[in-house]
Order: structure tokens, then C-alpha cells, then sequence
């Protein structure tokens, strides 16, 4: 997507939360919260449960992980955007996402911080239909937490065998995601309507994986601020040979440094060099 589509999508996303009334809240009466005088900081500590890469399943498409503590992210984004997908060895999809990671990034961080949710890392998976889901560990104190949501995000949270799914009903002003709360303190937003067919994808029974599943891909790829790696049927670009599709999986990866982005243990180098407009630095990021 064009950069200018994607900064109007951006911004269009967060005029929705500005625009929409504190007052029109809606909140199951049987499991409503009392509001609380302020509301708190729903950091990734506070809940014990492992990992929250272990839940993304074996058959996810693209797997993108930032770390939000890193000093280096801003500039690590401002390299990441050099990404070029017809010059690049990696599939078309990865390109466009590491790419736009930048412009996501900023809104999704405005979305978590408006109910309170400022996580260390957070993981952008995507669906083997395209469909987007972004995961993040946080509050293992349901009410508080499903008040924050409710509150912040004006969703209706319902109750289900395996956590809390959150969605608009409301004609105008709705909020464009909605809102997962997994066992184990995780939280995931994924595209307004597609709640219930997410949650069932995240929490089914993983099925045979044909290689490493991307959890344990990425955890042998070295620490850096952005890392991803995908699975061998991403949409490739034309200028990859057909023998690169079935190479081991090992080598579908990349990190992205502020000086470097590195492909598959290969250091690649864009045509022009980034420009920092400033945008990704951290006065320019939710806290």
C-alpha cells in the first residue's frame, strides 16, 4: 500500500477514538467495572504466562516482532521504510509490511495507550487470508483491564469459553478494530468484524506444522529492534528464482537494525539511503 494511503488510513484510525464520546460507553451490566478515578498503566510484566510468540500459530503467513523498549526502534523504522520489495529478496508481502511498519506502528501505539496498555513488545501476525492481528502481553486483572476496553475503545465485551471478545455494534464512530483478551494476560485487536473467527484461529488446536513454526523461526534469529519471518507460500516477488521457495526456512528472515537490514544472514543495503523526517522518534511516539 502507498505510503500516502496508509498515513490517510493512520490518521483516519485515530480520528475515530478522538471523535467519539466518552458518554456512549457501553458495558455489559453483568460484568460492568466501577469507574476508576484514572486509568491505569496496563504494562506486559504484571501477568505471568509465558511468551506471547507461543501463540501464534504454526500456520501464520508473516510474523513481525518490535521491541518497543528499544532505543534504537525509531531509527531502526526509519531504516525499516527502505525496504524495497522489487529489489529486495524477500516475498512482496513481507516488503510491504516491514515497509509501512512505521506508519501501523504509530497508530496502533496511540490506540493501546488511549486504554492505558503501553507493552514492551508487541507482535504483528498475519492470517494465511491476509487478515492482520496484533498481539501484545498486558493486565492479568480482567475487570480492570475489560473496563479500560470498554471505556477507551466504546466496545461490547462478551464472555466466552477461552477469555473476552470486544466489538462495536454502533453505526457511527466506530472503532475500526476489534478486541481479543486471551487466557494468560494477551490482548489482540484484529479487523472490526472478524472477532469471533480470530479468536477461534489463535486459541484451535495447532494443526501439523511442514516446518519450524515461525515461535521458534524467530527465536533463532538475533536480537534486534524489528525482526520477521514468513512462511514459504508469502506471495513472492518476481525477480526470486522458484528454487528460493523451497529453500530451508531457516533462511526467511530479517532484522532490522538502525544501520542495517539483514535478510536471511545477508546484509542488504537500499539504493538511497533513508531520511529521518523525525516521525519515528520517540517525542513523536505514544509513551
Amino acid at each position: 500500500m502507498p505510503g500516502g494511503r496508509r498515513a490517510c488510513h493512520s490518521l483516519l484510525a485515530m480520528l475515530a477514538l478522538a471523535c467519539q464520546p466518552a458518554s456512549t460507553s457501553r458495558r455489559s451490566s453483568k460484568h460492568a467495572s466501577s469507574p476508576s478515578p484514572s486509568r491505569p498503566s496496563m504494562v506486559d510484566s504484571t501477568c505471568p504466562g509465558g511468551e506471547v510468540l507461543a501463540w501464534a500459530p504454526v500456520d501464520t503467513k508473516v510474523l513481525v516482532h518490535v521491541d518497543l523498549r528499544d532505543d534504537t526502534l525509531a531509527h531502526a523504522l526509519t531504516r525499516s521504510s527502505t525496504l524495497d520489495s522489487g529489489v529486495a529478496p524477500v516475498p512482496i508481502l513481507v516488503a510491504a509490511i516491514v515497509a509501512e511498519l512505521h506508519w501501523e506502528l504509530r497508530t496502533i501505539r496511540f490506540i493501546l495507550a488511549n486504554a492505558g496498555f503501553y507493552p514492551n513488545k508487541i507482535v504483528r501476525l498475519t492470517a494465511l487470508d491476509g487478515t492482520t492481528v496484533w498481539l501484545w502481553h498486558g493486565e492479568c486483572d480482567f475487570p480492570v483491564a475489560r473496563h479500560a476496553i470498554e471505556t477507551a475503545w466504546h466496545l461490547d465485551m462478551i464472555e466466552t469459553s477461552a477469555g473476552w471478545r470486544g466489538h462495536n455494534s454502533a453505526t457511527k464512530h466506530a472503532f475500526p478494530y476489534d478486541a481479543l483478551v486471551l487466557p494468560g494476560g494477551r490482548f489482540a485487536l484484529v479487523p472490526a468484524g472478524t472477532a469471533a473467527r480470530m479468536h477461534g484461529w489463535l486459541m484451535a488446536a495447532p494443526p501439523p506444522a511442514p516446518s519450524r513454526p515461525p515461535a521458534e523461526l524467530l527465536g533463532l534469529v538475533p536480537a534486534a529492534p524489528i525482526r520477521a519471518v514468513w512462511s514459504g507460500d508469502a506471495l513472492l516477488g518476481s525477480h526470486v528464482a522458484d528454487d528460493q521457495v523451497r529453500v530451508e526456512p531457516v533462511s526467511r528472515w530479517l532484522r532490522v537494525t538502525p544501520s542495517d537490514i539483514e535478510i536471511g544472514g545477508t546484509l542488504w543495503q537500499p539504493l538511497q539511503q533513508p531520511r529521518d523526517d523525525g516521525t519515528n522518534r520517540p517525542e513523536h511516539q505514544a509513551p
